[in-house]
């Protein structure tokens, strides 16, 4: 049995279908010839800002994109709609729920390590929302670490606060950066929630699953 579970939050607990495309239909309104691939190619270096620095943040974000792409005079009019703004809604993964609590009930923590433009504690309330905030030990995010996963300093942060080996833990996730840089740092991985078309062919088979619930064989009867 691992001493640890280190997981993704986004699409692996809760489906965030939709929120990871609200800066862009914010702006694909004004900008409807723009395709959300080159807004995401563009905008990517100014969100991982807004997930790292201190003082910035995604209205930054947006503002400064804009400022580069030449239509700075867009913010002010998105600034001005920011009382249509829709609130994100997201819902547990099937089984999310009851498997944290038997991880929970086994004495092995669950520690959550998300991109974020928001601190850890600041996200905490929303895992109450979903019931689940009794079920995880911490929520670290980029903003507390000043630094976006897989960079081995997010794991280092992690391991040395609770006195962890980097084989005495696994890593949950989705996104094939995150599962391979983490399997470059030594850190065991098990995919989950991952399309079909993801090339994951040096993760052994038995480290994937297909069901949250898997995780009570894979991580409490090993």
């Amino acid at each position: 049995m691992v001493k640890a579970i280190l997981s993704d939050g986004g699409n692996i607990l809760f489906s965030d279908r939709g929120t990871k495309r609200a800066e862009y239909e914010k702006i694909n309104k004004h900008i409807p010839q723009l395709s959300y691939e080159e807004f995401y190619a563009g905008f990517r270096k100014f969100k991982t800002m807004a997930q790292t620095l201190p003082n910035y943040n995604l209205d930054d974000g947006l503002r400064d994109y804009l400022t580069e792409i030449g239509h700075a005079e867009i913010y002010e009019i998105i600034k001005n709609e920011k009382s249509e703004k829709k609130g994100g809604q997201m819902e547990l993964i099937k089984n999310v729920k009851e498997t944290l609590q038997k991880i929970h009930e086994a004495g092995v923590p669950f520690i959550i390590l998300t991109d974020a433009t928001k601190k850890g504690s600041e996200l905490k309330p929303f895992l109450a929302k979903l019931g689940i905030e009794e079920y995880v030990t911490e929520m670290v995010s980029s903003k507390d670490v000043g630094v976006i996963k897989p960079d081995e300093r997010f794991f280092a942060t992690i391991l040395e606060k609770y006195g962890l080996k980097k084989e005495e833990v696994v890593f949950i996730a989705h996104d094939d950066d995150e599962l391979r840089g983490a399997c470059n740092l030594g850190i065991p991985v098990i995919a989950f929630n991952y399309e079909s078309t993801q090339d994951l062919s040096y993760i052994p088979e038995g480290q994937k699953i297909k069901d949250f619930s898997e995780l009570e064989t894979k991580i409490l009867k090993k």
